[in-house]
């Protein structure tokens, strides 16, 4: 029996591909997609930097240095008189120069008056201003200070309590309840030591 010979396929067919056939050729790569990132996709970019997440906390405050008290009224009173009695011997002092042997008592008077204003003012307004003190607290060791915070007053504050302190002797001497002139202008009278401590507390803390 004779051999068969196979029978010829018929050759490949060349055309458009099929759907759902094998794809042969270079990869194609679509365009990247712009937009917003989809939800729960990471963003990357430099960090965005808000407000601080915790409020900033506010600094303590300094300690308070307590003010020096008021000295006493019994030193407070020596040193007044003090000057009160310097004040007088400088007007007696000037009255009897200006009045001579021969002089009128309105001379002696009005000198005397002038003489003991003009000494009292200087003593206790002008020197004060200056050092702080006047001839009679000085003798004591006493200051005169501003009672807010410690320092020395103005000329126009101790004005204020030269002019007070007249009225309010006449006053105590009438309903005999004086009050301090300090308290009406703001000063007040300490003794130096504890004004020293003051101070240097002060200077420590600050």
């Amino acid at each position: 029996m004779a051999q068969g010979y196979p029978q010829p396929q018929a050759p490949a067919q060349y055309g458009p591909p099929q759907y759902g056939a094998p794809q042969y050729g270079p990869p194609q790569y679509g365009a990247p997609q712009y937009g917003p990132p989809h939800q729960g996709a990471p963003q990357y970019g430099p960090p965005q930097y808000g407000a601080a997440p915790y409020p900033p906390q506010a600094q303590p405050s300094p300690p308070r240095v307590p003010r020096p008290p008021e000295a006493g009224s019994f030193r407070r009173f020596l040193a007044a008189t003090a000057d009160a009695l310097a004040a007088v011997a400088a007007g007696f002092a000037a009255a009897k120069s200006a009045s001579g042997p021969d002089g009128s008592a309105g001379t002696y008077f009005g000198t005397l008056a002038a003489v003991f204003l003009a000494a009292s003012f200087t003593n206790q307004v002008l020197f004060t201003r200056l050092t702080g003190f006047s001839l009679g607290k000085g003798l004591l060791a006493l200051r005169s200070v501003r009672r807010a915070d410690g320092g020395r007053p103005g000329t126009w504050r101790l004005t204020k309590r030269w002019l007070l302190g007249f009225v309010i002797v006449v006053v105590g001497l009438l309903t005999e309840e004086p009050e301090s002139e300090g308290t009406a202008v703001g000063v007040r009278v300490v003794r130096r030591k504890h004004l020293r401590e003051y101070r240097q507390a002060g200077v420590r803390l600050g």
